[in-house]
């Protein structure tokens, strides 16, 4: 077996059991509801913004993870 397909199938059995809302994976469990196909698309395209590889991006705006740091305290905010 070659080592890309052997990777290739384990991201899709990582991202199956993610998918399995009865593991309790991971953080949220409405991320179908939001328009995900699977869970990891919402925590890296919502949670931690991840902008795809595809040509130039606009600034993202302030992940849900940011926020959650701001307010917890652990990042000040930024100054204009």
């Amino acid at each position: 077996m070659f080592p890309g397909l052997l990777f290739r199938r384990s991201a899709a059995m990582n991202a199956r059991q993610y998918d399995d809302k009865s593991r309790h994976l991971g953080l949220v469990e409405d991320w179908d509801q939001k328009g995900h196909k699977h869970y990891l698309d919402w925590r890296y395209k919502d949670w931690l913004r991840v902008p795809p590889a595809q040509g130039p991006q606009p600034a993202p705006a302030e992940s849900q993870i940011s926020k959650l740091m701001r307010k917890s305290g652990f990042v000040e905010p930024q100054k204009s």
